[in-house]
């Protein structure tokens, strides 16, 4: 019994090296690139797949160029699940304001935004951006760091819960007086507290929006809001 679980086992043993002999690597014929020839082989070492290092080069930044397509399609794919699993809170910029204030001004950050609403798409702030450093705007002291030289900051803030929007027109003003305007569009609630501290408490012009801003996006209810709107130009 001993000696014939023995034999069974050497003669596993056996096979297991046939195989691996069997299934070592063959030489190509010629190079896995061009199809030109390989140089000689050598005794040891790696089996020569390239005629020259310039096909090994091309193969190697293919390779690195689809791993980086992969990835950014990856990030993308991403950030579109958490896009559609936000809260459904996001009240979008209008497109006929939108078109105005691009128009008027050249703005390097939108600060409160998603990949599908920015004004300055590759260059925004939000929960859902692929990036993690990206995602807190309020992690910031100031967005002037983030912004090129002679450029200004976009910023729809969220309006509720009062604190954040509070927090919101705070930075604003922060980064004004580090040299860069932003352009907030904010409820024109006058009697607020907010409206005191962060708006007329720092050197802005407020431009009152006639009638109600009819926000956009898939989260709206396409309605218009129960305020009245206003565009805050936080000044330098």
């Amino acid at each position: 019994m001993f000696c014939a679980r023995f034999n069974s086992s050497a003669s596993r043993t056996r096979t297991r090296v046939q195989n691996h002999v069997t299934s070592a690597p063959v030489r190509p014929d010629s190079c896995v690139r061009c199809g030109g020839p390989l140089p000689p082989a050598a005794e040891t070492g790696r089996l020569k797949l390239y005629c020259r290092d310039a096909c090994r080069k091309s193969v190697y930044r293919k390779r690195v160029t689809a791993a980086a397509q992969r990835a950014r399609a990856a990030e993308k794919a991403a950030a579109e699940k958490a896009e559609k699993a936000a809260p459904r809170s996001e009240w979008w910029t209008p497109d006929d304001l939108r078109a105005r204030v691009l128009a008027e001004h050249d703005f390097g950050l939108d600060a409160a935004a998603c990949a599908l609403s920015t004004l300055v798409p590759g260059a925004w702030l939000g929960p859902t951006h692929p990036d993690p450093e990206r995602r807190d705007a309020l992690g910031f002291n100031d967005w002037a760091g983030l912004v090129p030289d002679g450029q200004s900051v976009w910023l729809n803030p969220p309006y509720a819960p009062v604190r954040t929007i509070t927090a919101f027109l705070a930075t604003a003003a922060r980064t004004a007086k580090a040299g860069v305007p932003v352009v907030a569009l904010v409820p024109a609630a006058t009697s607020t507290a907010w409206w005191w501290d962060e708006v007329q408490g720092h050197p802005t012009e407020v431009e009152f929006l006639r009638g109600r801003v009819r926000f956009t996006g898939p989260h709206s209810t396409g309605g218009t809001p129960l305020w009245g709107s206003a565009l805050v130009t936080y000044l330098p």
